[in-house]
């Protein structure tokens, strides 16, 4: 008997015709060429979907709740990819983004066959992290058919958290009431269903994306600069002196002392250099913004 004989195949599944005819590595090579254009479109017929998501984040991490990933394979680890970058750029504390991948933490590095359709896994692997209904549940699927994915977010739906789906296939889960669906239709894959090619690139630019334009509403980015980020290493320390030289109008020297007596802290060093202050009263002016440089500029002298 042919399986799944009921469920429309997903788009990601279907061959590119293209592809198929392709013969040779230039050949091929256009292929994905063609490829970038098409999920560029896709994208950009996204953006409603991305703010969204992006303000769910914001109130997630505005508050007191997480951000938490859920995927299968690919998806799971693009989740856990995005997500490590929020650290280091943002200044975002890890217990706050909590990646989970279907077959647990082995299977970030190998793939773990079969895991993504043990559903019931879904909901002890948010159990074991205590999710809530502070936190926002993002899943990530290309086809939508990952049983994990799906009941990962039924597991959300069930306690009233914010849950959202990045996906690939436009009926995706599309009964699943509350469930904010960020549809990228990228179509046929280069090589028939390996979504790890456009799918997953276009899940991971899905989530640079909400991702930045969260720390925007939040104030971790000001004027194109990364001011919450943590200076951990010489690369980061010199970026750190350049934001606050440029944005503190001082010179590398002044940028390097203000960032001394605020601890390594960029905001309050720009602070300190907008106002005078001493490192305990620009912290004292951010608390009272909420850390938001923007409200703070129309104040200087």
């Amino acid at each position: 008997m042919a399986p799944f004989p009921d469920e429309p195949i997903s788009p990601t599944e279907k061959l590119s015709p293209d592809a198929a005819a392709a013969a040779s590595p230039e050949e091929m090579l256009a292929c994905f060429e063609s490829a970038e254009h098409h999920t560029s479109a896709a994208l950009s017929g996204a953006g409603d979907a991305i703010i969204a998501l992006s303000s769910l984040m914001a109130t997630a991490l505005g508050g007191r709740g997480r951000v938490i990933t859920l995927g299968a394979g690919t998806s799971g680890r693009i989740g856990a990819l995005d997500l490590a970058e929020w650290g280091p750029t943002f200044g975002v504390e890890s217990p706050r983004r909590v990646p989970l991948i279907a077959g647990g933490g082995a299977a970030f590095f190998e793939a773990v066959e079969g895991a993504e359709d043990d559903g019931d896994q879904a909901s002890v692997d948010l159990e074991a992290i205590a999710f809530s209904g502070d936190d926002l549940l993002i899943a990530i699927s290309a086809s939508g058919a990952a049983a994990y994915v799906a009941a990962g977010i039924d597991h959300a739906a069930a306690i009233a958290a914010p849950r959202a789906l990045v996906t690939s296939h436009p009926r995706a889960l599309e009964n699943r009431q509350g469930l904010l669906r960020v549809v990228v239709e990228t179509g046929a894959e280069v090589v028939q269903g390996s979504t790890r090619l456009k799918a997953a690139s276009a899940a991971h630019r899905v989530l640079q994306r909400a991702s930045t334009l969260c720390a925007l509403e939040l104030g971790w980015i000001y004027r194109g600069r990364m001011v919450a980020m943590r200076a951990t290493n010489d690369k980061l320390r010199r970026r750190a002196t350049v934001i606050v030289s440029d944005l503190g109008e001082v010179d590398s020297a002044g940028a390097q002392r203000l960032l001394a007596d605020a601890g390594a802290d960029i905001r309050s060093a720009i602070v300190s250099a907008w106002f005078g202050d001493s490192h305990q009263a620009a912290q004292q002016r951010l608390a009272a913004v909420g850390g938001r440089l923007d409200l703070l500029e129309g104040q200087r002298r």
